[in-house]
């Protein structure tokens, strides 16, 4: 791992001034969650997550990076970026799975068990 003096010096002062805005409360990258859907939202066209059930396990995934993380400003960079790119695949994953069960005329699992 490297030291913090053998970092670039452009990364340590990217580090360093969002170091120095979070510990402001003015946080450079937001990693919450409104602000990663409407992200995937926007890059993808699609709007539609599928089940919900995923958002209890991405709030967790958040509060541990702002909690127990302590994430660089670069770090919340590749966090967010991580983050909506994999919001952004279930967006497709999603719309994929409802185009094939109408061309196939399927119901979803959802609908089947009710």
């Amino acid at each position: 791992m490297a030291t913090r003096q053998s970092r670039p010096f452009a990364l340590r002062v990217l580090n360093g001034v969002g170091g120095a805005l979070l510990a402001a409360g003015l946080p450079v990258v937001r990693l919450d969650e409104d602000a990663l859907l409407a992200r995937a939202v926007k890059h993808t066209g699609l709007d539609d997550f599928g089940d919900a059930g995923f958002r209890v396990p991405l709030r967790r995934l958040l509060d541990a990076y702002e909690r127990e993380a302590a994430l660089t400003a670069l770090g919340r960079i590749i966090a967010r970026a991580d983050a909506v790119r994999l919001l952004e695949n279930r967006l497709r994953l999603v719309d994929v799975l409802k185009r094939l069960c109408g061309a196939f005329d399927l119901q979803p699992a959802e609908a089947q068990a009710a």
